[in-house]
């Protein structure tokens, strides 16, 4: 299976627990819960970054977690749909990984999976609390 298929097709199973979870949670705690995993979700190429050990990729994956963060903090007081645009972006930011415009050494799975999922939940929150 080409690592595109693949990534797509674990990126959609992995949003459907989310999904489930995220719908059954009362606002105040879903929020919460979406805001965490989008910093989960940004750290993830932080991680890969640390692994790769290059100090630039270190420094471009920890320059572009600051702003997933923020808006993580942002939505916890403001509005839920701040963590739509924000795995709205990071949706992009896996898209960058693809092609390999960005050099972070990484599965070639990772950026279609998280992509998917990144999407899905965007679609999802912006849906669902409109």
């Amino acid at each position: 299976m080409k690592p595109d298929l693949r990534g797509s097709l674990i990126g959609a199973a992995l949003s459907l627990p989310t999904l489930a979870l995220g719908a059954w949670l009362p606002y105040y705690l879903a929020v919460g819960f979406f805001a965490v995993l989008l910093g989960v979700t940004a750290g993830v190429y932080l991680g890969f970054a640390l692994q790769d050990g290059r100090r630039l990729v270190i420094l471009a994956e920890t320059v572009l977690l600051l702003p997933f963060m923020l808006l993580a903090m942002a939505a916890l007081s403001l509005n839920i749909h701040l963590l739509a645009f924000g795995f709205f972006l990071h949706g992009l930011w896996d898209l960058a990984h693809h092609p390999r415009a960005v050099q972070t050494r990484l599965v070639p799975w990772y950026p279609p999976a998280c992509l998917v999922f990144d999407w899905i939940v965007a679609a999802f929150i912006f849906l669902h609390w409109r």
